[in-house]
């Protein structure tokens, strides 16, 4: 575009010259009415041509200026016989070269029109000045300078087209070398970004089948610690008191045995050791695996003692110290240790002895609440504020009820988000004296199903019996 600019400039300010040149040609041939024309077109186009405004505007007034200069000779010079009006291809050069094929077009539509005007006008006689007078010598001068100018105009305006040529080729040929390096350049990121995604692509399966091994590792895994579990389940319930053991022994019993997780912490048990039947309630703090080992070992215990201690009391001071001195198993976990209930029984006669446990007795009375320390089995320290373990002795009747629980069920939270609580526990088995298992059964089922929250915290177990 610099290049087409300068191209203009030059041409525009060679008409110039050609106008200056032309008054001292004019002069010497005598042709004086051209020589004031001509410098009457130069004062005019001199301005034109050296003023600042918008450089587009100003080129087509330049290229219609010269037009019109061109016009102007040849009516003076006599119409249409004028050499001047070979002139007409300077305008025309330029702005095809400058603007366009379709300005150029237009330049030599209005150099078309003037010619045939010029030519109308010979014909019809209307040209106000004489033509020239081609034998004289000094219109072969002014004709041959004509010549030279014209000439002179085509000769640059060809170098110059060549030259802008060559330079428009090299730009041409520097933008394609730029747009095939680009291309390139563009044809080498597509292709990292290719190996980019196919490595993306790889690796993500590589992780989504190493997540697949995974999950199945695990689901394996899981369903491997499910099954144990539901074995460990089978083996504690196979660790319970059957319903035969249980009816050797009581004349009607209800259990409410519900683990939080499918096994759980809460163990009763029942034997008798030389006359004398012991039944325990034992809540391990832990629940599931943890709480079932440790449920476990306290009931094995019990199966393999030698010899019954003499109260529940010091069968719960044995626990105790066994626990801590073979399993350390609180003082490092918890400081809640393993709430037990333990009740020795003789004929009608019973001893009592609690560690944190719940017991009731249910007479014609009503419920009467038995009492128990709160200390826990195998706890590291307890406060000196605290209860010592001590049997309670009570006697009686085939139908007085026993109702032994874990804390689960007081604890419970009720569907209105209270705690169910130790009054809601007495108010449900005051009405069980005398009575039997499905009663007993039925009214544990119908609060449960009434009030009980379905989340569940802790495991439950309620165990209620009556003597034979």
């Amino acid at each position: 575009m610099n290049n087409q600019n300068n191209f203009l400039t030059t041409k525009l300010k060679l008409i110039l010259y050609m106008l200056i040149g032309f008054i001292v040609v004019d002069i010497p041939l005598g042709l004086h009415r051209e020589a004031i024309m001509l410098g009457v077109h130069t004062l005019i186009y001199a301005p034109l041509l050296f003023i600042s405004y918008n450089k587009k505007l100003k080129n087509y007034i330049l290229h219609v200026y010269i037009t019109i200069i061109v016009l102007s000779f040849c009516i003076v010079q006599g119409g249409v016989f004028s050499p001047v009006i070979y002139f007409f291809l300077s305008p025309i050069m330029s702005a095809y070269l400058s603007f366009g094929a379709k300005v150029g077009r237009y330049f030599a539509a209005a150099a078309f029109v003037c010619i045939v005007t010029l030519f109308v006008i010979g014909i019809l006689g209307l040209n106000p000045f004489p033509p020239l007078d081609v034998s004289s010598i000094n219109i072969h001068i002014f004709t041959f300078a004509i010549i030279i100018g014209v000439g002179m105009d085509v000769l640059i305006t060809i170098t110059n087209y060549n030259k802008l040529r060559d330079e428009a080729e090299n730009i041409l040929r520097d933008h394609q070398n730029e747009i095939l390096q680009q291309e390139e350049e563009l044809k080498q990121q597509q292709e990292e970004i290719i190996a980019i995604q196919e490595q993306e692509i790889k690796n993500e399966k590589r992780e989504k089948q190493q997540h697949e091994s995974d999950k199945i590792k695990a689901e394996n895994s899981l369903e491997a610690i499910k099954t144990s579990i539901e074995y460990a389940s089978k083996i504690q319930l196979n660790t319970l008191p059957s319903d035969k053991i249980l009816k050797d022994y009581f004349a009607e019993y209800y259990i409410y045995y519900q683990p939080k997780d499918t096994v759980g912490g809460d163990y009763y048990y029942v034997n008798n050791f030389m006359g004398t039947t012991i039944v325990a309630m034992i809540d391990c703090y832990n629940q599931g695996l943890t709480g079932m080992l440790l449920g476990t070992v306290i009931t094995s215990y019990l199966d393999t003692l030698q010899r019954l201690p003499s109260s529940p009391t010091e069968l719960i001071y044995e626990l105790h110290q066994y626990i801590r001195d073979n399993f350390n198993y609180y003082s490092n976990l918890n400081e809640r240790g393993c709430n037990m209930s333990i009740v020795y029984i003789e004929d009608h006669h019973i001893i009592y002895s609690g560690a944190s446990g719940i017991g009731y007795i249910v007479n014609e009375n009503g419920t009467l609440p038995l009492k128990s320390s709160d200390r826990s089995i195998g706890k590291t320290v307890n406060t000196k504020a605290s209860i010592p373990y001590k049997d309670y002795e009570y006697d009686i009747s085939s139908d007085d009820v026993i109702i032994l629980s874990t804390d689960g069920f007081v604890n419970h939270k009720t569907k209105k988000g209270k705690v169910v609580g130790h009054d809601t526990l007495e108010g449900l088995i005051k009405g069980f004296y005398n009575g039997y298992h499905e009663s007993w059964k039925e009214s544990f089922d119908k609060y449960i199903t009434e009030n009980f929250a379905k989340e569940q915290e802790d495991d439950i177990t309620v165990l209620c019996f009556n003597l034979t």
